[in-house]
């Protein structure tokens, strides 16, 4: 609607209200009919229907500091901006839930866009690492310390090296890093 015709015929230091509405479906996206009424404490000064390009605002999570390879991301780590339209790539990650305490695979720039190819969930146990061995059977409990031959997370079935005797054990990892060897 022309706001001049509203302006002369609006009484003096009387506040106008603007309101918006349009009966499209939820969520509002793409060419959209928009109905304006213009109104004042004297009543309804002008309506009108405006059909307006609505673009979503799209978000993405980027890395909010530069991270190494090898990294433990934190929820410190992740920052959430608004992205123009064709910016937002798939294949990103949306929600920040599945990224906190997985590590980077590759280091990250400030600003990247998380993508989920870029982070793993670190292993129970590294290569390497001294690691608690327990064999359990019947009422024999034996513990050890040993040598983790390869990396494992929780359920996986790794290999360990008994330093004492130099073999080779083959045991499934806990979540908190024991290896269970036997039966």
């Amino acid at each position: 609607p022309a706001l001049g015709a509203v302006a002369a015929s609006r009484s003096a230091g009387a506040a106008v209200l603007v309101e918006r509405r349009t009966s499209a479906p939820l969520p509002v996206s793409g060419w959209v009919p928009i109905t304006v009424a213009i109104t004042d404490d004297t009543g309804e000064l002008k309506r009108g229907i405006v059909t307006a390009r609505v673009v979503g605002v799209r978000t993405a999570l980027v890395a909010s500091r530069q991270l190494p390879r090898g990294a433990i991301v934190t929820e410190a780590d992740i920052r959430e901006v608004p992205l123009d339209g064709p910016a937002a790539a798939t294949g990103n990650v949306d929600d920040p839930g599945l990224l906190v305490g997985l590590r980077t695979l590759r280091a990250i720039r400030a600003g990247t866009p998380w993508r989920a190819e870029w982070v793993e969930r670190p292993p129970a146990v590294r290569r390497g690492e001294t690691v608690r061995v327990v064999f359990h059977s019947g009422g024999l409990r034996l513990e050890l310390l040993g040598r983790a031959r390869e990396d494992g997370h929780a359920g996986d079935r790794i290999r360990v090296l008994n330093p004492r005797s130099r073999t080779e054990l083959i045991g499934r990892v806990a979540p908190d890093g024991v290896v269970y060897v036997g039966s």
